[in-house]
């Protein structure tokens, strides 16, 4: 009878080390097929925006199974006089935008991103993560944390 338990025991063991090696590949797996993705949507999105654009980084969310890159935007800067002053303050106007890569927001030609934070004239415009509205970039960074982190 202890033989049989003990086969047992050592039969579940082993069963949790290969399901976990296996979940391991598997994960690694996604990874790498977020990465190459992530480069691709960067790649096509350079065709279809205006400004330059850098490319924040990508993140495979295991948690939720979604891989996720982060674009950023700088168009145009604006320069605004100060009363008594000589030298003009620079406002860039610029954006970071989250995207599910294969999402559906990918199925189009201007895809919606899932995060935004934009920011004109020095001032805040749009910013939102999912459904979640936010006001600072600050905010917006703590937001996404748990999307691009886990």
């Amino acid at each position: 009878m202890k033989k049989k338990v003990l086969t047992y025991i050592l039969i579940l063991f082993f069963t949790g080390i290969f399901i976990s090696q296996v979940n391991a590949q598997s994960t690694l797996a996604l990874q790498e097929k977020c990465a190459e993705g992530a480069k691709k949507f960067y790649a096509e999105s350079l065709r279809n925006e205006v400004g330059l654009q850098n490319y924040n980084g990508h993140h495979y969310n295991k948690k939720l199974d979604r891989c996720f890159v982060e674009i950023g935007y700088k168009y145009e800067t604006e320069y605004q006089t100060v009363p008594h002053s000589r030298v003009p303050l620079i406002l860039p106007n610029w954006e970071v935008r989250l995207y599910d890569v294969f999402g559906e927001s990918t199925l189009t030609v201007f895809p919606s991103p899932f995060a935004r934070y934009y920011r004109a004239k020095g001032e805040t415009i749009e910013c939102y993560v999912g459904k979640e509205k936010c006001k600072s970039i600050e905010e917006y960074d703590a937001l996404i944390k748990p999307y691009m982190e886990e």
